[in-house]
């Protein structure tokens, strides 16, 4: 191979054997100061119709600088930058939504436990009859539950002959009052008057629960309510209900279910249990603040995100009320 420059003078003479496949390969760095080269290759050999050939063809090279080599390579791989770019970009948007979602999920399960904590007695009182055919205790706090029935029935309905000359817009229920050191939130239904005795003021969620309670109340125990006759036992299958709205067993001592290992959790879930299982070995029981003290102390997650995982378990049955023996 014979390297001529752009005034046909001999620049290099390379020669080689090809290899079996008849294929030969030859290296040459070009010099500074060259603009173009012209480059012609002699083949030779024997027992062949053609003793030689050659081929001479012009080579025009481009010089181009580092920072411009740099740009061409940019400029080809632009278009999968730009894909990148995007899928990256995309994928930030995607989770901070998804963030954003479960930042709503976990504030909603903290103001659940924030509300519960709050809740002193639960009471449901037949309009009508002015019975308390309904309650429960929650907090320690022993509270008479006839004598608040009844001046709660009292307040009721002084209230509704005071402004019995008033229209009242259709779906306003209930108010609110002080009672000592409790506030006492009331709604009515067309049967029943369903009374949160608090110690604390009522986030509007548990406002929106209670309402939504009241409801369901009376479409399961319609019939009872509307043809009461003094009997309140029928009343007490109202306790899953309760549970349902207000998550009441969570102020209880609390144990795992027998069949929990069977259901999927997620790991700060699996976690949560991990540490009940070793409290519950070594006392039989635990408490919701056990698994947030747990999950406050060292760990990343925050506290809404740690209430939300409790009150998952709770939803998915993992966690269960346990009676002390007395």
């Amino acid at each position: 191979m014979e390297i001529y420059d752009e005034n046909d003078a001999l620049i290099e003479d390379l020669s080689d054997v090809t290899n079996e496949n008849g294929e030969i390969e030859l290296s040459y760095v070009l010099p500074e100061g060259y603009q173009s080269i012209t480059i012609k290759l002699t083949y030779k050999t024997e027992e062949t119709y053609f003793a030689s050939t050659e081929s001479k063809q012009s080579v025009n090279i481009k010089l181009i600088s580092l920072g411009q080599s740099y740009m061409n390579t940019f400029i080809t791989l632009s278009p999968y930058i730009v894909f990148g770019v995007a899928a990256v970009s995309t994928y930030v948007v995607l989770r901070q939504r998804k963030l954003k979602r479960l930042r709503t999920i976990w504030q909603k399960d903290a103001t659940i436990l924030d509300d519960l904590l709050k809740i002193s007695h639960i009471m449901i009182i037949h309009k009508e009859a002015g019975v308390v055919i309904f309650d429960k205790k929650v907090a320690i706090e022993e509270i008479d539950s006839d004598l608040i029935g009844g001046f709660l029935q009292a307040i009721s309905s002084f209230r509704r002959e005071i402004r019995k000359d008033i229209e009242i817009e259709k779906g306003t229920q209930g108010f609110e009052m002080d009672y000592y050191d409790f506030k006492i939130v009331i709604t009515d239904g067309e049967y029943i008057r369903a009374a949160l005795i608090l110690d604390g003021q009522p986030s509007e969620s548990l406002k929106e629960r209670q309402i939504a309670f009241t409801k369901e109340f009376e479409n399961k125990f319609g019939h009872s309510l509307s043809k009461f006759d003094g009997e309140i036992k029928k009343f007490q299958a109202a306790e899953k209900l309760i549970e349902d709205y207000f998550y009441t067993s969570l102020a209880y001592p609390l144990q795992l279910a027998k069949h929990w290992e069977v259901i999927d959790l997620e790991p700060l879930e699996k976690d949560l249990v991990e540490v009940a299982e070793q409290i519950q070995a070594e006392k039989n029981f635990f408490f919701v603040s056990n698994l947030l003290s747990y999950g406050l102390a060292g760990r990343s997650e925050s506290r809404n995100q740690i209430v939300s995982a409790i009150i998952s378990l709770k939803d998915k049955e993992v966690l269960e009320p346990v009676k002390l023996e007395e």
